[in-house]
């Protein structure tokens, strides 16, 4: 390949990478590693997966401030706001699937891949939601790549005993390889839907 054409080609190629990745910070998620403010790892210990995320992905969501555009957050169906569940099963609760849309990018312009990511990495739509109260902002945290979650017996068990109304907050975030994908968000609503539990 001609010299000429290798210095001519270069700048054209850091500028497409900086244009990435700078769309990926605009868009209010870095695509980045999943380090905190401080640079420590984000703790994930106590979230459920399931629909095939991963603790990395979940860690690359939680990294980035997350922006505010309910346009792009799913609403919950199950439950509505200021609903009492009965205590005697499990609901499913359910939301609409997301409008997060990210650009489709040639592979070489996507996000960096993970050098050391265990399992298989997560490409896809990833919810994250959070099932918090006054007292615990954590009661309850899952991420999935499903539009429902039906707790199991522990889940369900800490959220009736609760005790108070709780409160479901999604985020959502679109992935490639366990990182954010640039313009993929993570998106929030901003706004919670609290529900109760029948004693």
């Amino acid at each position: 390949m001609p010299r000429w054409f290798l210095r001519r080609l270069l700048p054209l190629l850091l500028g497409a990478h900086a244009l990435v990745h700078g769309l990926a910070c605009e868009e209010g998620g870095d695509g980045g590693g999943p380090a905190g403010a401080a640079g420590a790892p984000i703790n994930v210990d106590d979230l459920r997966y399931e629909g095939g995320v991963t603790d990395e992905a979940a860690q690359s969501m939680l990294g980035v401030s997350a922006r505010q555009d309910a346009s792009r957050v799913p609403v919950p169906q199950v439950p509505t706001e200021g609903a009492i569940l009965p205590a005697t099963a499990a609901p499913t609760f359910s939301w609409n699937a997301s409008s997060a849309r990210a650009p489709r990018l040639p592979s070489w312009l996507g996000p960096e891949r993970a050098a050391h990511a265990h399992g298989t990495p997560f490409t896809g739509v990833a919810y994250l939601l959070t099932f918090q109260t006054a007292k615990n902002p954590a009661l309850v945290r899952v991420a999935t790549s499903k539009t429902s979650y039906t707790p199991d017996e522990a889940a369900w068990n800490d959220l009736k005993a609760a005790g108070e109304p709780i409160s479901l907050s999604i985020l959502v975030a679109r992935m490639e390889n366990n990182l954010i994908v640039p313009g993929g968000g993570p998106y929030a609503s901003g706004s919670a839907t609290t529900f109760s539990i029948a004693p």
